[in-house]
């Protein structure tokens, strides 16, 4: 019969010990993105209605402008990067360790 090897349940381990660690490091980085976000949308909107555009368009344009010129998409955009990166990197942990349920499944079924 298949056994699950000591390297899967250490691995695992590591899987589970990962998503605990990463907690909080997942909630700063969602936070921070959020944060970032809303800033931009605030730096957007006082570009805006400091615009001396005659139009909206133009008031619209001068303000997208202004905060790509000033680094808050810039911001936003590292702040979301960090965020997406540890989610993905969580992402995968929880599928290994989906994957080892399964296959824990599958050899107690075959023992039966």
């Amino acid at each position: 019969m298949r056994e699950l090897s000591d390297y899967n349940l250490n691995k695992m381990e590591d899987c589970v010990e990962f998503l605990i660690d990463t907690i909080d490091t997942h909630a700063e980085a969602k936070a921070r993105a959020k944060a970032a976000e809303y800033l931009l949308k605030a730096h957007r909107s006082e570009a805006y209605i400091n615009s001396d555009g005659k139009t909206i368009a133009d008031r619209e344009a001068q303000a997208a402008i202004a905060i790509v010129h000033l680094g808050h998409v810039s911001e936003y955009k590292n702040a979301l990067r960090e965020y997406e990166i540890v989610s993905a990197r969580r992402a995968v942990a929880e599928l290994q360790l989906e994957l080892y349920r399964t296959k824990s499944a599958n050899i107690r079924g075959l023992k039966i």
